[in-house]
């Protein structure tokens, strides 16, 4: 645009030039013609230069976006990638931690019988191992999803007061190895019922708990819980985990949350196996709206602090609904249908249900499970999220639809997608609850022992 502007002005000066002395009179005098020249030489000088430059920024945009072109093909192709490594990681995290669950079932199981010293010793032993293997490979999925932002929340009715209880047990034999005082207070002010997502909060509990007691050698540990914070739609909860063990260096408090720093080996010896797990609880408790710190010092224990955000309860439930705790036994025995399509994990929900003392009918596929619930009768329906031949919640639907009258029977998933699209699936389906994986055998108890809690309220067990 510049050098047309040049053109044009040039042109007029000339026609103005022209106009004024003759032909013959610019001729004739060397000045004059000189003096015609000197603009129209500067004229095209700046219609070369302006030319060039434009030239020269054009071919700069052309190679802008055939770069732009090439990083945004990477950029597919990384993404790509990116997720057939998620889809890779959770099939072997599966596959890790699904036979991982049948040995870890099977040793508690065996522990429970007559033993020598030497073989409870060695299956303590296996139990530590596997038990340490299934953790290892869930804390390398759930990092890997949070990398890629591919972690949703659910959210549920739950109670505080079973999730913190659920945590306790699962680290108390630990505790009760190394003779710690493990113990719990939660205040008065805490609401037992609100809705969030219970199992990443149990998720972080435990993993702050089990810190505690690897790190103690002698002493306590505590758990508190309060609100910091509450409005007329949620409450800001507040969770700390208090020990006296060997405390953490200051240089390390800083970074200690950071992806494998907790891996470091210390000045005593103790590892924290890959450093993701304090990394996960970071980013969970900030997925669930609050913060997490830690306060310690060295030889005089550690404290570890967090909050969690979650909504109040719009309707009450019925009385007792929720009264069936981790640690609530109901003398109901059950009959309860369970589908699952691998055999190890059939195998060991039943043995661990049938030993409760409860009937179990077994169904290695989902139709299978839709045809014996079709003529028998069942107090409890569970299925497996990898059904071989139909999709749980279509199996859930179809269960649903043979149901007749008032009949509803509880129906759980054991396993599968959380998160608010698959509770929207589950709502669509009847279904009236979701276990995580890794399956605990103790997350299955207290489905169980509720299920059984809330027939007791509805017809108590005559004796």
């Amino acid at each position: 645009m510049t050098s047309g502007l040049n053109l044009v002005i040039g042109s007029a000066w000339v026609f103005a030039f022209l106009s004024k002395w003759s032909v013959l009179g610019i001729l004739q005098s060397p000045a004059a013609l000189l003096a015609l020249l000197t603009p129209l030489i500067g004229m095209s000088a700046a219609v070369f230069w302006s030319t060039r430059v434009h030239l020269r920024a054009l071919r700069t945009v052309t190679e802008l976006r055939a770069q732009v072109e090439q990083l945004s093909v990477q950029k597919n192709f990384a993404d790509a990638a990116n997720a057939a490594k998620d889809e890779f990681l959770a099939k072997l995290s599966h596959e890790i931690r699904t036979p991982m669950n049948g040995i870890i079932a099977f040793a508690e199981q065996t522990l429970n019988t007559d033993l020598t010293p030497e073989q409870r010793q060695h299956l303590d032993t296996v139990l530590y191992s596997a038990e340490w293997l299934t953790n290892a490979a869930g804390h390398v999925l759930d990092f890997t999803r949070m990398q890629s932002s591919n972690v949703e929340l659910e959210s549920r009715d739950f109670s505080i007061q079973d999730t913190v209880l659920s945590a306790i047990k699962i680290v108390e034999p630990r505790a009760l190895e190394k003779s710690l005082a493990l113990t719990h207070k939660i205040d008065s002010s805490v609401p037992n019922i609100a809705v969030g997502d219970p199992g990443r909060l149990r998720q972080v509990l435990v993993n702050l708990l089990e810190n505690a007691v690897r790190f103690t050698t002698t002493g306590s540990i505590m758990l508190a819980v309060t609100v910091q914070e509450q409005s007329r739609d949620d409450v800001l909860l507040r969770f700390s985990v208090a020990d006296t063990g060997i405390g953490i260096p200051a240089g390390r408090q800083r970074t200690i949350f950071e992806p494998f720093q907790g891996a470091a080996r210390g000045d005593n010896g103790y590892t924290c196996g890959a450093g993701l797990g304090l990394s996960i609880c970071r980013n969970l408790v900030t997925l669930m709206g609050g913060t997490i710190d830690v306060q310690s010092q060295i030889g005089a224990g550690s404290t570890f602090r967090f909050s969690a955000r979650v909504k109040r309860v719009r309707v009450q439930h019925p009385a007792g609904e929720y009264l069936a705790s981790a640690a609530r036994f109901s003398s109901r025995r059950l009959s309860i249908l369970l589908a699952e399509a691998e055999t190890a994990s059939r195998r060991m929900n039943t043995k661990v249900l049938e030993s409760a003392g409860h009937q179990v009918t077994p169904a290695a596929s989902g139709q299978e499970a839709i045809d014996v619930f079709s003529t028998d009768i069942f107090d409890l329906v569970l299925l497996g999220e990898a059904l071989s031949d139909v999709d749980p919640v279509m199996a859930a639907k179809q269960i649903r639809e043979l149901e007749s009258g008032t009949a509803n029977t509880p129906l759980y998933l054991l396993g599968g997608r959380q998160g608010p699209h698959g509770a929207a699936r589950r709502d669509q389906s009847g279904i009236d609850g979701q276990l995580a994986n890794p399956i605990e055998v103790d997350e299955l108890t207290v489905v169980v022992n509720r299920v059984a809690a809330q027939m007791d309220a509805l017809a108590p067990v005559t004796r």
